[in-house]
């Protein structure tokens, strides 16, 4: 999901993973080849919520919802370099 993000977010801009919700369906065996698939469903504002689905060669064997959000890198490391700092 963040590589798919990453290739349409502004310099300076990366995404941060709030939620993910995925059900498992199937078992794959040992050394199966599992092929995901990551869409975009939703843009609200700088949340994005992707639909992702796994297959296998027989059966689909993951669904699920995934939200990020897009953040400005260095708002968001002055930030965490605070609560670092608080922690101390």
């Amino acid at each position: 999901s963040r590589r798919l993000l990453t290739e349409h977010l502004d310099a300076g801009e990366d995404s941060v993973g709030t939620r993910i919700a995925v059900d498992h369906l199937a078992a794959t065996p040992l050394g199966m080849w599992v092929e995901i698939n990551v869409s975009i469903t939703r843009l609200e504002g700088r949340k994005v919520t992707l639909l992702i689905e796994c297959r296998d060669a027989v059966d689909r064997v993951a669904a699920g919802e995934h939200q990020r959000f897009i953040v400005d890198v260095a708002t968001t490391m002055k930030r965490l370099q605070a609560k670092a700092a608080q922690a101390r």
